[in-house]
């Protein structure tokens, strides 16, 4: 697998990210929207509680990207901007600021767009959660899917309920969120991504509707409710949101229907991260034989793999 954009999304200042859509500045920092003319929106956020250059060791059937707090929710940003698009998975896409302070600049989106469902990558481990999203039928479909569904506390995804149609939050495999030592598997990052790719690949075409949860006046946080800390960086600028639905009410919506898989033919397209190494060594073999790496003696094979792996990050 090559690196390199996993790397430059992890590192990138927050501007270097303004030009890929409409970029609009708010209150509470930049929110860009990228128009890809898709039924279904993908979400991240830029901004993270604190960075550090990341590392990476090559584990068995594992790779471990470690001592990255920016993991949250860089990783995320990966996959919405690199990894689903490769796969021929087509999602608008809109990328945040501010939501480790609980004031996600999702805010200020409008849209006369409607889209079937949306979808963010800014969970650790495995699992998914809904938020105010949650319902049987939606948990049912989940779980046909294998997702192991939890409870959450807040994402960007809880401020777009206007758009009236059900948004998922999927584990995207880091752990230790908001320390500066979070890590990140990316075999469960994989893991998680091959059971996106087959509901997208079901249900991408199919609206699911929502109706936006009218919040009690009285704070949950004030009624002993979830401990969540909140975090203040640099592209942050003012305090959290205080107010959560009680995670028991989450469990007593209705089932009207029931919602399974549609089952169509097997998916072909995946991320092919072997073939994404195989063009980074033809193209060092090129520019510095002029040939193709199958054609190379082992000894300048073993050349070009050393420049590929001096150019990854370690």
């Amino acid at each position: 697998m090559n690196y390199k954009k996993l790397y430059k999304r992890l590192t990138d200042p927050i501007e270097k990210f303004e030009s890929l859509g409409d970029c609009e500045q708010t209150a509470h920092g930049p929110m860009i929207f990228i128009d890809n003319n898709a039924p279904v929106l993908a979400v991240g956020h830029l901004d993270y509680v604190d960075f550090k250059e990341p590392k990476r060791k090559k584990q068995y059937k594992n790779t471990r990207i470690y001592d990255c707090p920016q993991l949250d929710d860089r990783l995320g940003v990966w996959m919405i901007l690199d990894v689903l698009p490769q796969a021929g998975i087509k999602c608008d896409i809109l990328l945040t600021d501010s939501e480790e302070a609980g004031q996600s600049t999702a805010q200020y989106f409008k849209t006369t767009k409607k889209y079937n469902w949306m979808m963010e990558f800014d969970r650790q481990g495995t699992s998914t959660v809904m938020y105010d999203y949650d319902d049987n039928d939606m948990r049912q479909l989940l779980r046909e899917y294998d997702f192991d569904v939890e409870y959450g506390a807040y994402t960007d995804i809880c401020k777009l309920e206007s758009l009236g149609c059900k948004a998922f939050n999927f584990g995207v495999g880091y752990h230790g969120q908001h320390t500066a030592k979070c890590y990140a598997n990316l075999s469960e990052t994989w893991a998680v991504f091959s059971k996106v790719q087959s509901l997208y690949h079901d249900w991408s075409d199919t609206h699911l509707p929502h109706e936006e949860y009218t919040r009690p006046s009285v704070s949950y946080y004030n009624m002993g409710g979830i401990n969540r800390g909140y975090h203040y960086t640099e592209a942050s600028y003012s305090k959290g949101i205080k107010t959560f639905k009680p995670l028991a009410e989450e469990t007593n919506k209705k089932s009207s229907k029931v919602l399974k898989p549609k089952h169509q033919e097997v998916i072909e397209t995946v991320y092919d991260y072997e073939m994404d190494e195989q063009r980074s060594l033809e193209e060092i073999a090129q520019e510095k034989y002029s040939t193709a790496f199958d054609w190379l003696e082992d000894d300048k094979k073993v050349i070009v793999r050393h420049v590929y792996h001096d150019q990854l990050f370690s």
